[in-house]
């Protein structure tokens, strides 16, 4: 089997031996040479480079396209040397595997060259995009819950309404509401954009900065806005 090996080490791992740079490399060859394996290349990161993220990590591209270009695989000491997230984990693996490479872990024993290494590799990945789906309906249902009862949901306050007292709930601001019903009546008598924002400025109507500058796409946000919380929400207090 050929391998291309990767190392990294961060700054707070520098100084510790047991996973210095040499002692990665050191580990790799020997279990490369007990397992009859050969070494292609060795690509090593500068120190101190951090592995939460894949962007700025020359050697590591390198060392993926390594692989890929010699349908090898790509070996490193431990998981966390390639990566600190699970998501670019996942990456370098379809990566990998798109290519016709592998992906093998000393550590962790995670071996994608073995049926049963590909098995819990498409477990993690099933798992990890159920977690993302699970946020995603938790967040929307926040959102949902905050818009029903009249709360923020952002830093930006939105156009028609303002902060009461509290910090957290809002209120109807009243001219800023018929801004909004006026825009509401003119699209749905099929008026642009365009002639919904000169008739706001020509009726001085401000937007929520105080400028007169309407813009067709500050309108439309308004808008799609407006529509949203008359399905989903009873909307700020009066």
């Amino acid at each position: 089997m050929k391998i291309v090996a990767y190392c990294r080490v961060s700054t707070n791992m520098q100084a510790d031996n047991g996973h210095s740079l040499k002692s990665q490399e050191s580990a790799i060859r020997q279990w490369a040479k007990a397992s009859g394996h050969e070494v292609l290349a060795v690509h090593v990161e500068q120190e101190g480079v951090s592995g939460r993220a894949m962007k700025g990590r020359p050697a590591l591209r390198a060392a993926l396209s390594d692989a890929i270009a010699n349908k090898a695989v790509f070996v490193v000491h431990s998981l966390s040397r390639a990566t600190r997230s699970l998501s670019d984990a996942l990456e370098i693996m379809r990566m990998l595997g798109k290519g016709g490479a592998d992906f093998l872990s000393l550590s962790e024993a995670v071996d994608t060259t073995s049926a049963m290494g590909k098995a819990f590799m498409h477990i993690v990945a099933v798992l990890s995009e159920l977690e993302r789906n699970l946020i995603g309906e938790r967040t929307a249902a926040t959102m949902k819950y905050l818009r029903k009862n009249g709360k923020r949901i952002s830093r930006h306050i939105p156009y028609g309404s303002a902060l009461a007292a509290d910090g957290e709930t809002l209120v109807w601001v009243t001219k800023e509401q018929n801004a909004i019903r006026l825009m509401q009546k003119m699209r749905d008598g099929g008026s642009s954009l365009k002639d919904i924002a000169e008739t706001l400025t020509r009726k001085h109507y401000l937007a929520k900065q105080g400028g007169r500058n309407w813009t067709p796409a500050v309108i439309l946000r308004i808008l799609r806005r407006a529509k949203v919380e008359s399905v989903t929400a009873s909307g700020p207090r009066k």
